[in-house]
């Protein structure tokens, strides 16, 4: 059984982790732009691994990382793509696919042959800006209409009602 975790509760940025990772910082840019573009036609990101890795291209990683071993650079790199999520995006924004237990990452196997390099990868999910800001402002004025003006009848029943969901 699998699920969501946020990166709030289970982080991929721990002091340990992006010092497991420091190695690929100069593709940080070029990870990053990899990451922005595939979220302007795909808003869950849930391959954007997989669109980095192909993106980015086998060479640069071994480029980058030339006495790591494949299967640890890869594995790094894929911790490095969702710490660059949590970074862009935050860390209540990007859930992690996990296995039952909320920590381990849950991978899935490699369906695209441009990276044939790939054996698997954990996805990801980038929720999208919700509309709880809103609510959460509405329902804050009321309470200060409530206790500030004595307004017995503050709540907007109407915006809220009409919030984006």
């Amino acid at each position: 059984m699998t699920k969501w975790i946020s990166q709030k509760d289970c982080p991929s940025t721990t002091d340990a982790a992006i010092k497991r990772t420091a190695y690929l910082a100069p593709l940080a840019e070029q990870v990053k732009q990899a990451i922005e573009a595939y979220l302007t036609q795909h808003t869950t990101a849930k391959d954007v691994t997989l669109e980095v890795c192909e993106r980015v291209g086998r060479e640069a990683l071994e480029q980058i990382g030339p006495d790591v071993n494949a299967s640890r650079r890869n594995t790094d790199f894929g911790l490095f793509v969702a710490q660059k999520l949590v970074e862009i995006y935050g860390d209540t924004r990007v859930l992690t696919l996990r296995q039952n237990d909320g920590t381990s990452a849950q991978t899935r196997s490699n369906h695209r042959p441009a990276v044939d390099w790939v054996t698997a990868y954990t996805p990801h999910l980038v929720l999208p800006v919700t509309s709880a800001g809103i609510h959460r402002i509405l329902l804050d004025t009321s309470v200060v209409r409530q206790l500030i003006h004595d307004d017995t009848d503050a709540l907007d029943r109407v915006p809220l009602e009409a919030a984006p969901r």
